[in-house]
């Protein structure tokens, strides 16, 4: 398939490498069962786990088995689709990023349907919340999944939603079972953060540390930051350390310093190849797919480099949901996998970037 408006033997170095070519992958499969089909969804963020990956979306819909083909209007209309606020499931290991995406088997209620992972109170549902998978990381055959809450408003910013703060669960994948914790009477790890902060947004082990990114909205921008944390720690809100720049790290969440521009969601990972750790993130405006190369996992990373800008379906505004999947990587990293969402119920586009 055609780069269709992707940057393609752009040359650009990011220090010190070269990005020699980005093309479009195609769209992820759309899945379904005996009585169901996926119309579309959003996220598509992975974990890796010991045999395969834990995928986690944010809004889903699905039609049942019998229902036509319609837009997805008429299809909420007639009540003939089924919302979910997210969903998850486990793709084989061992084969591509789009391969995987199409086999990917969903957390299902008893009648094989996909259902929610993340599950909201009563009094939330009642309140209108949704719960959004950020990212997480597999240890001792559990799954630390961070999420946050948001609030559908007429004026809730950028997409209309209202963060309402992030949380923290643990899910098993071997059975889809998820417990989100509560800290006393309180579910966000910390009540304190602005609610323009997206925590958890990636997720990273190096060394003795675990590493959590978050985004900060400031206006129509975006700033990244990072906070640490021992693996025997990360269900404990206070013993995470923030990034506070030339002052080294703090326990006070308040003094966290910018790692500098980024997406509202972003990936960093770390890349052989290149010898380092690389953020990729899109902007949600421009369509651009940039990237930042950094030496440690809080960086210092470069200025941001654009690869071109992605393709999208005519009638899309925006695009988000920008991630970069390490563990479907090629040629120790030289080759990497990129998956994004449209706001539409579009499936995930899938795209190759191949450094130089």
């Amino acid at each position: 398939m055609e780069d269709a408006g992707c940057a393609r033997g752009t040359g650009r170095i990011v220090r010190g490498f070269r990005v020699e070519s980005v093309r479009v992958v195609g769209r992820a499969l759309r899945l379904g069962g005996s009585n169901w089909r996926m119309v579309g969804q959003d996220g598509g963020q992975s974990i890796a786990l010991d045999r395969g990956s834990l995928f986690v979306f944010a809004d889903t819909l699905i039609a049942p088995g019998d229902a036509p083909e319609m837009e997805i209007g008429p299809l909420l209309r007639q009540r003939r689709g089924i919302f979910l606020g997210n969903a998850a499931g486990i793709a084989p290991g061992g084969v591509g990023l789009r391969e995987a995406m199409g086999r990917i088997e969903y957390v299902s209620d008893g009648q094989g349907i996909p259902r929610e992972l993340l599950q909201t109170t009563p009094l939330e549902r009642l309140a209108g919340y949704r719960l959004w998978p950020q990212h997480g990381i597999a240890m001792d055959g559990r799954v630390f999944l961070f999420y946050i809450a948001v609030l559908q408003v007429g004026d809730g910013g950028l997409w209309g939603f209202a963060s309402q703060g992030t949380g923290l669960a643990v899910v098993d994948p071997a059975v889809g079972g998820c417990e989100r914790l509560r800290w006393a009477d309180e579910w966000r790890m910390w009540p304190a953060l602005p609610a323009t902060v997206h925590a958890g947004v990636q997720v990273l082990k190096a060394e003795e540390w675990i590493y959590v990114y978050a985004s900060r909205e400031e206006g129509l921008e975006f700033r990244a930051f990072v906070a640490r944390v021992r693996p025997g720690e990360i269900e404990q809100p206070g013993g995470y350390e923030f990034y506070c720049g030339e002052r080294g790290w703090s326990r006070n969440l308040l003094e966290g310093e910018s790692l500098g521009p980024c997406g509202r969601e972003f990936s960093v990972s770390w890349n052989e190849y290149l010898g380092g750790y690389l953020m990729t993130y899109l902007d949600a405006y421009t369509g651009a797919l940039l990237m930042r190369a950094g030496e440690q996992p809080w960086g210092p990373f470069s200025e941001p480099v654009s690869l071109g800008m992605v393709p999208r379906d005519p009638r899309t505004e925006l695009v988000s949901l920008g991630f970069e999947h390490p563990q479907y990587a090629g040629n120790g990293g030289g080759e990497l996998f990129v998956s994004y969402s449209e706001p539409r119920f579009l499936q995930n586009t899938l795209l190759a970037v191949r450094l130089g």
